[in-house]
């Protein structure tokens, strides 16, 4: 089953402030789900834009990054 761009990115929001081994695996693994998607509406992608410029900011480590 294929989550939808939406669910995934309220999934990476509810991560993005969580530092450790298990989250930086989880942000990867949801941004590579993420790569490439067309957003429907234009407040998902500001949503999705506020996630990378934060993640950006405050990155887990290279993988994040």
């Amino acid at each position: 089953m294929t989550r939808s761009a939406p669910s995934i990115l309220t999934m990476l929001e509810a991560v993005k402030e969580q530092f450790d081994e298990q989250s930086d695996s989880y942000k990867a693994e949801l941004l590579d789900e993420l790569s490439g998607v067309r957003f429907e509406t234009a407040p998902h992608l500001e949503r999705f834009h506020e996630v990378l410029c934060f993640m950006r900011a405050y990155p887990d480590g290279p993988r994040v990054l």
